[in-house]
């Protein structure tokens, strides 16, 4: 790729080293900056800045901070016994709310794959008007049960014929599942082994400026899909799963493990109630 520009070119190259980002991206990028206002650009120039030279990481449980102590840390609220660690900062970031003791009982049960079910950012209005038209009991806190859709799809039992009943297959006190996302997902290290070994055919070579020492775990487990079944367009969630169920593994969802999923308004999820009616 020529340019015909110095500066244009040496833009790109520096862009071009953040990962994931190819050149074709990089210029893209420095393209879309060259027509903002100067203003904007330096804005963005002075806060890369201000970031790099005056970040701290909180001395207490290292997490990235403004000053010596994150706002977990200095929050009076939370219980200062109990600790989530986490393998990379992003965790901590994401945009699911969790209790530490819905981690440490997805890990005890054992399960190669095993989720918590969270809301998708969308109000269920139809739910909304059906349960309060059918429980005039309902209030404001409990009708918030009925509001969500989950990111989850059940594998309901077949009858002789073949054909799905409302039931749904229950082990353990866990619930079988079709889909999951995996906003919420532990995964045993030996379900992505074994879905390497299976699939040499997804291994691709590494040009996105990752280390080459990462090449040999490079994936693409979950790619989108078209499922051969149903023609439905899977996202990389739901491909993995069915890859996963394609070497004879399961999906299991935790009903206890109740999840938020924050936005611009924090959607509350209670998939027991969706399960049982339980408000609890």
């Amino acid at each position: 790729m020529e340019f015909s520009s110095k500066l244009l070119q040496s833009a790109v190259d520096e862009v071009a080293q953040l990962p994931g980002i190819g050149r074709r991206t990089a210029l893209r990028l420095v393209l879309h900056l060259m027509r903002q206002p100067v203003s904007q650009t330096l804005h963005l120039t002075e806060a890369l800045q201000a970031m790099r030279q005056n970040i701290n990481f909180c001395k207490n449980c290292h997490n990235i901070s403004d000053s010596d102590l994150c706002e977990i840390c200095i929050n009076t609220n939370r219980q200062q016994d109990v600790v989530c660690v986490v393998e990379d900062i992003r965790d901590v970031m994401a945009d699911i709310e969790f209790e530490p003791e819905d981690m440490l009982r997805m890990v005890a049960y054992d399960k190669p794959v095993i989720v918590g079910a969270y809301p998708k950012k969308a109000v269920n209005w139809e739910s909304i008007i059906g349960a309060a038209r059918a429980n005039l009991n309902e209030t404001a806190q409990t009708i918030e049960g009925h509001s969500s859709n989950y990111v989850v799809n059940f594998d309901f039992i077949k009858d002789n014929q073949g054909n799905k009943t409302p039931q749904v297959q229950i082990q353990d006190n866990l619930v079988k599942l079709k889909d999951a996302g995996t906003g919420f997902m532990c995964i045993k290290k030996e379900v992505i082994q074994q879905m390497f070994d299976a699939h040499p055919d997804l291994s691709y070579a590494n040009d996105i400026n990752v280390d080459q020492k990462f090449e040999k775990h490079m994936y693409a487990l979950f790619d989108c899909i078209i499922d051969p079944e149903s023609r439905r367009y899977l996202s990389e969630d739901y491909t993995f799963c069915r890859r996963w169920q394609e070497l004879g593994g399961d999906v299991w969802l935790d009903p206890r493990t109740a999840l938020n999923h924050v936005g611009h308004y924090t959607f509350r999820g209670n998939i027991r109630k969706l399960l049982t009616g339980d408000p609890v």
